[in-house]
């Protein structure tokens, strides 16, 4: 059995309910109304990570920006509020849950990355504690809509220059 990232602040930070979390997906990404739409040339987004109660409809602005027609791997960045580490630490888990389904880990990815020697691996506990990540697994599924693609989440720790080679 694949080793799953389970999501822990849904409930909480936003709903549970799979329907109730799709229902809301689609009212902020239909009432969103950015500057640039499904725009091939967008290769990033900076997205909240608060309560979706909160900050949903803004993120919805950030990913309705995403043409996903070509997209199959996505790096998701997020701060670490809880563990302390002078580096960026990539999950150890296979995939990622959502109350809206399984998303992908890239193996593939996270291997190259780990073999840099500029990565640390991040044990579950620390994965599962942290919401900066997770807060963003609905609206790339919205975003994605069904797509195949994969994620490589990095948990990015207190950088500073002295770490750098």
């Amino acid at each position: 059995m694949a080793s799953s990232r389970q999501c822990t602040h849904a409930g909480t930070w936003y709903s549970a309910n799979g329907a109730v979390l799709q229902r809301e997906l689609d009212h902020w990404f239909a009432t969103a109304v950015p500057g640039v739409v499904n725009d091939d040339s967008v290769r990033a987004v900076i997205a909240p990570h608060g309560g979706f109660a909160h900050s949903g409809a803004t993120a919805a602005y950030a990913y309705k920006a995403i043409s996903a027609a070509s997209i199959r791997r996505i790096y998701l960045l997020g701060p670490s509020h809880h563990y302390m580490s002078d580096r960026c630490l990539l999950s150890g888990v296979e995939l990622y849950e959502s109350p809206l389904g399984a998303i992908r880990v890239d193996q593939e990815a996270i291997a190259a990355l780990m073999a840099t020697e500029r990565f640390q691996e991040m044990d579950q506990e620390v994965d599962e504690a942290e919401r900066s990540l997770e807060m963003q697994l609905p609206f790339i599924q919205a975003a994605m809509a069904g797509r195949d693609f994969s994620l490589v989440p990095i948990l990015v720790g207190a950088l500073a220059t002295t770490a750098e080679p």
